[in-house]
């Protein structure tokens, strides 16, 4: 696992090797600075200020390689009885392991699969919700969309019925291939009328289930779900270092997205979940985990859109049923 990126002094020779086999090269990397605790609990990642991201990715991405995927982490010292020497082994995570493992067959998979055999997602934007915005920072969002088909049916893609020009295909995503908020009732339907492709809930379920509980429970029940079950991850693992200030940083993140009439009421309720957060994970004791259940339950009752989460799954934004199956 070289960290400096591969060949040494011949860097460019194999960066020129990689282009001439003209195969997928990945890269599985071990930390010397994370505990697999911080690995678990952080949102970065590897660490900035040690040059992981530089050393372990950056430049390795010079080269082509792909996937940087952390393995192994560092492990709390262990010190002889016999010699007094300290020393670490590196910690595997074994799901991190299965997910490139699974990755890298995938893309052996897709080597082999003809290009009209493979489906291609093209993700815009949409926001707000149902408006006539499909488009980013005054990009031209509609005519590049409109490009990438052509080009991917020149090289052999299936793709059928492409618009004569930008203004039919502008035309088609608005009538079914838009966000739907819940406050337009019908539009849902109409999307469904008008020829959008439907995900069945069973096979949303599979996907679902082998989320992580703390990506679940973001999911169902948003920020305030979320920050709860980091918290109680924490204790479970006995490492509670910096989630006091990830707490505070929660704060002022869900603070800033109320909306001005439900501000007065919310505020409140956030304090006494940020106050019993952090008394849960000074102490551990469970008390304080249920006062913070009892505010989440205050919090909800607010039913602020965007702030609580899509319900249990499959959620109750943007399902349907169709012919007795649920979408």
């Amino acid at each position: 696992m070289p960290a400096y990126g591969l060949g040494g002094d011949y860097f460019t020779n194999v960066t020129k090797f990689f282009e001439l086999i003209n195969v997928p090269v990945f890269k599985a990397l071990h930390s010397d600075y994370l505990l697999p605790e911080q690995w678990e609990l952080s949102t970065l990642g590897l660490r900035q200020l040690t040059g992981d991201r530089w050393w372990h990715i950056a430049i390795s991405e010079a080269q082509g390689i792909i996937d940087a995927t952390i393995v192994a982490t560092n492990s709390e010292p262990t010190t002889d009885p016999d010699t007094g020497l300290s020393y670490s082994l590196y910690e595997i995570l074994p799901d991190n392991i299965e997910q490139l493992a699974d990755e890298i067959a995938g893309w052996v998979k897709l080597k082999k699969l003809p290009n009209n055999e493979k489906k291609v997602a093209l993700i815009y934007y949409n926001y707000p919700p149902g408006k006539d915005n499909i488009g980013s920072s005054y990009l031209d969002v509609i005519t590049s969309i409109y490009n990438i088909l052509n080009i991917l049916k020149e090289n052999g893609y299936t793709v059928e019925d492409i618009p004569a020009n930008t203004t039919i295909l502008h035309n088609i995503i608005l009538k079914k291939g838009i966000n739907v908020a819940p406050w337009a009732p019908g539009e849902l339907e109409k999307l469904v009328e008008n020829g959008a492709i439907l995900y069945p809930v069973d096979k949303y379920m599979e996907w679902f289930s082998k989320l992580d509980p703390i990506t679940k429970i973001q999911i169902i029940e948003g920020p305030v779900g979320y920050i709860g079950e980091l918290c109680k991850r924490a204790i479970e693992l006995n490492y509670t270092t910096g989630i006091g200030d990830r707490i505070d940083s929660w704060y002022d993140g869900i603070v800033s997205l109320l909306p001005e009439n439900k501000t007065s009421k919310a505020i409140p309720i956030l304090d006494k979940i940020v106050a019993s957060l952090k008394n849960y994970i000074l102490t551990g004791d469970p008390r304080y985990y249920n006062e913070f259940l009892e505010y989440k339950g205050q919090f909800f009752a607010l039913n602020i859109s965007g702030l609580s989460g899509w319900g249990e799954p499959p959620g109750n934004i943007m399902v349907t049923e169709k012919n007795g199956t649920k979408y």
